[in-house]
């Protein structure tokens, strides 16, 4: 009984309601095979995939070598193509092994199974499903990952052209607190590819951009194209203030703009 208690606290939720029972019950196979048949069925829901694609194919489908991309785990890009990995050797050993080898599948061997797929299961509640416009912003207010349209284009609005020194990032963390933006949601423009941050070496005018902070690099944020469109889609669902009522009084962290224009401001 222990074993199966210490086992249920390393299971996902919906594995656990799925498979424990059966577990409990010593029915080793068919809980291995519920498990990969959910982690497959949450990969096709979180990627809006009808394909009836199963196995390493259906990660091709999802994932982007048959077709677009179809849903992005909230990873950077090379974390992404090993989860990628992992979902494929998954599927390749462990999917095969309990459909076609059953037999050999006792206590140990499902509950390693029923680990792996909670595992995966994770990464499919994480990921986001590849950028289309305003269905993925309803997505991320519907799934609570963001407060509001207005929170995200006001947060995407004062990292465009934000200029900052070199990895010197402390105020702007200080002040999206006070302004009720969430490390979260700065990591998540990042993870939807909203926004790219490139590296440069100080030169005229720009370290006069930065008011003498001593730094011989910085880094300037810009929105990519679907960060632009995110951008408009937010100002027209939600107006929001202009880029200066976004900061927090006493915090001399606003070290300059690169000089693009702002976009999506309403006054």
């Amino acid at each position: 009984m222990s074993d199966m208690i210490s086992l249920s606290k390393l299971l996902h939720p919906q594995l656990r309601d799925k498979c424990m029972l059966l577990f409990s019950q010593e029915h080793f196979i068919e809980a291995a095979r519920d498990a990969v048949v959910l982690v497959e069925d949450e990969l096709r829901r979180k990627a809006g995939c009808t394909s009836h694609y199963y196995g390493v194919k259906l990660v091709d489908h999802v994932f982007g070598k048959e077709d677009p991309v179809r849903l992005r785990t909230v990873l950077d890009a090379e974390r992404h193509r090993a989860a990628e990995q992992f979902f494929k050797g998954t599927f390749a050993y462990y999917r095969n092994y309990v459909m076609h080898h059953a037999s050999g599948i006792h206590r140990d061997k499902c509950a390693t199974v029923l680990v792996v797929a909670s595992e995966l299961l994770w990464l499919v509640g994480a990921g986001v499903s590849v950028f289309k416009g305003e269905e993925t912003l309803n997505q991320l207010i519907c799934t609570g990952q963001i407060d509001s349209a207005r929170q995200l284009g006001m947060l995407l609005q004062y990292l465009d052209g934000r200029i900052l020194p070199d990895e010197v990032y402390d105020g702007m963390f200080e002040m999206l607190a006070d302004n009720h933006v969430p490390t979260e949601v700065f990591e998540l423009v990042h993870d939807l590819g909203l926004v790219e941050w490139t590296r440069r070496d100080v030169v005229e005018p720009a370290d006069q951009a930065l008011g003498g902070y001593p730094t011989e690099l910085i880094d300037i944020a810009e929105l990519t194209d679907d960060g632009r469109e995110m951008l408009r889609l937010c100002a027209e669902r939600q107006p929001f203030q202009k880029l200066d009522a976004f900061r927090s009084a006493g915090l001399n962290f606003a070290f300059g703009r690169s000089g693009r224009r702002d976009v999506g401001s309403t006054s």
